[in-house]
C-alpha cells in the first residue's frame, strides 16, 4: 500500500492538489476503488482535514443500494 500512497503524495505535490492548510472533499461510490482512496487520502492527509461524500453513480444499482448502507 505505500507504494501506492506514494503515488498519491508524489501526484498530489507535482501538481499542488492539496495545500496543508486545505480541507478537502472526497467523493466516494462506496466500491473499492472510492474507499482505497479514500483510505490513502485520510493516510496522507489526516482524518480531520477530510470530507467524505457518497455519489452513486448508478452503474450497479443493485451493488449501490448495499454499498450506500
Amino acid at each position: 500500500m505505500r507504494s501506492f500512497e506514494q503515488r498519491i503524495r508524489k501526484t498530489i505535490n507535482s501538481y499542488r492538489l492539496i495545500t496543508p492548510d486545505q480541507s478537502i472533499v472526497v467523493a466516494v461510490s462506496g466500491g473499492p476503488d472510492s474507499i482505497c482512496l479514500l483510505h490513502a487520502l485520510c493516510n496522507l492527509c489526516g482524518e480531520s482535514a477530510i470530507t467524505c461524500v457518497y455519489v452513486d453513480h448508478n452503474l450497479r444499482p443493485e451493488e449501490s443500494v448495499r454499498e450506500r448502507n
